[in-house]
């Protein structure tokens, strides 16, 4: 048998599995950091690291990823998001126990941590980053949409009631009632929610 079809971990002689590693040590990689057999927690330690961390580029998180693409660390017995304990550690707690910790580069699907590009947001807020950097689906691509952008434009425009342009466009008055106040469509209507009073936009 090869070298290359082997473990390249010290003596160890498993079939390799993934990185060079057997299924072992692979997951003791993707846990750990390290294919050594220690309580060390090296993705903990990078987190600290980096907290202060002033590149520009994003920092994409080497070790294990949750599903969707995000990286996750383990702190006291608990898988949690590193990027959300990445902006913890730089910029301190979220002002609202329901924030994000958004990222500017849209990469955070794509493991980025770097603390330049995180900071803490409501999840509307987050919700339309997501639009503007294409992370999302939005408008007609959206598999839920049942208005076209036009017919969008035109509900946002009717200078009449909520009743009467439901009835006038085939829509319920709740749809009038979201477009208008920017809760559905506003990336294209240009009106923001007002998320003082507890609203939150699904962007559509």
């Amino acid at each position: 048998m090869g070298l290359s079809s082997i473990c390249t971990v010290g003596d160890c002689s498993n079939p390799h599995w993934a990185r060079g590693y057997c299924g072992k040590h692979y997951q003791r990689f993707r846990t750990t950091g390290s294919v050594e057999k220690t309580r060390a927690n090296h993705s903990l330690d990078f987190l600290n690291a980096n907290a202060g961390h002033t590149g520009k580029d994003c920092l994409i998180w080497p070790f294990s990823l949750a599903t969707g693409g995000y990286g996750k660390v383990k702190i006291n017995g608990k898988s949690l998001p590193a990027h959300r304990e990445m902006c913890r550690m730089a910029h301190g707690e979220p002002p609202n126990a329901t924030d994000h910790a958004a990222h500017s580069c849209g990469r955070g699907a794509e493991g980025c941590v770097n603390p330049r590009h995180l900071s803490w947001k409501s999840p509307a807020d987050n919700n339309f980053d997501k639009v503007v950097h294409g992370v999302t689906a939005r408008g007609e691509e959206h598999c839920r949409a049942k208005l076209t952008e036009a017919e969008v434009l035109a509900i946002f425009r009717d200078g009449r009631n909520q009743k009467d342009t439901a009835k006038a466009f085939g829509v319920s008055k709740a749809t009038v009632c979201f477009i208008r106040d920017g809760r559905n469509w506003g990336w294209l209507t240009g009106k923001r929610p007002d998320y003082r009073i507890g609203k939150q936009s699904t962007w559509v």
